[in-house]
């Protein structure tokens, strides 16, 4: 998983426009990861008051997957492969599947371990930076925020354009 290329998947300009374009800007929510990390149960308070969920409510927050990485990289794609699980539904009887495939989970399991990410490399990040420009761009005026400054460090080169209503219901 280390080498999938997400670019598919960080392009989210083109599909938030479209949105706001359908729907109205004031009833788009926009939250960021890093406020998110920063205070979870108040980016949950935000999102729930922008919903309109009672006030009352109180979320129970909690981080269920942490990043990991395999113990045995080996082991994690001989028991994940096709012909490995294939088989074994095959060869099983199908009342001992749900237990065989509690134990596959604890094998996985096992062989996993929280793990930190690695520094990306500067030239990898450079060269990113560049083709990802144009959607900082686009991200920073539907935000009404310079997120150049958020996420680079760095700021975008012109005051961003607020948004005709606040994602934030407390104006915030």
């Amino acid at each position: 998983m280390r080498d999938y290329d997400l670019r598919d998947k960080a392009t989210v300009g083109p599909g938030l426009r479209r949105f706001i374009d359908e729907l109205g800007r004031e009833r788009v929510h926009i939250t960021l990861y890093e406020e998110f990390a920063a205070d979870p149960l108040a980016m949950f308070r935000s999102i729930f008051a922008f919903m309109g969920v009672a006030e009352s409510f109180t979320p129970e927050v909690r981080r269920l997957v942490p990043n990991r990485e395999a113990r045995s990289d080996r082991l994690n794609r001989t028991m994940g492969s096709p012909g490995v699980t294939g088989g074994a539904k095959r060869a099983l009887p199908k009342r001992l599947q749900p237990a065989v495939r509690a134990l596959a989970k604890l094998a996985f399991d096992l062989n996993r371990r929280t793990a930190t990410r690695p520094p990306i490399d500067p030239g990898v990040l450079g060269r990113l930076r560049d083709e990802f420009r144009p959607e900082l761009s686009l991200l920073s005026e539907l935000a009404g925020r310079d997120l150049f400054a958020v996420w680079w460090n760095e700021p975008g080169g012109r005051e961003p354009v607020a948004p005709s209503v606040s994602p934030y219901p407390s104006g915030g």
